[in-house]
């Protein structure tokens, strides 16, 4: 038996080295493996451009709009989306076919020359001018006013 126990005795250092030497592989392992980062992906995103007419209501389906202007102040030229702000103002649209949309201020909404949408927005009282051609109106808010209206859709 005193013979036994000299082989164990002889074999424990080196099993204790072993064993710390394994584990020193397996934490340097994981301390590798936690610094790398794996950049994020676009897996499963569609990447389609962004048309006016797709920012357009369904009012608008039959203009063919060519710029954006959001708020007054545009340069006219028509077939223009226009888009109101919080604020109460004036929004014009030019000769071509535009599509006016209020914010929730109270507005003026001019269409001018060409066919145009006018849509009141959802507070407030609106005026809502068709002007020259064949326009629709939509009024959204409480007490618009509207005039040169071919079609008016309270």
């Amino acid at each position: 038996r005193a013979a036994e126990d000299r082989v164990i005795a002889r074999r424990l250092p080196l099993f204790a080295i072993g064993s710390l030497v394994v584990l020193v592989a397996i934490s340097a392992i994981g301390a590798a493996a936690a610094a790398n980062t794996v950049p994020p992906t676009n897996a499963g995103t569609i990447d389609q451009p962004i048309t006016l007419a797709s920012l357009a209501p369904a009012g608008c389906a039959g203009l063919t709009l060519t710029r954006l202007q959001i708020g007054p102040g545009g340069n006219g030229g028509g077939n223009a989306l226009i888009l109101g702000t919080s604020a109460s103002e004036t929004l014009t649209g030019g000769g071509g076919d535009d599509c006016i949309i209020a914010g929730a201020g109270s507005d003026v909404l001019n269409g001018q020359g060409g066919n145009d949408v006018l849509i009141g927005g959802p507070g407030g009282t609106d005026q809502l001018n068709g002007g020259g051609g064949v326009d629709t109106c939509y009024g959204m808010g409480f007490l618009n006013t509207r005039s040169s209206c071919e079609t008016y859709v309270p």
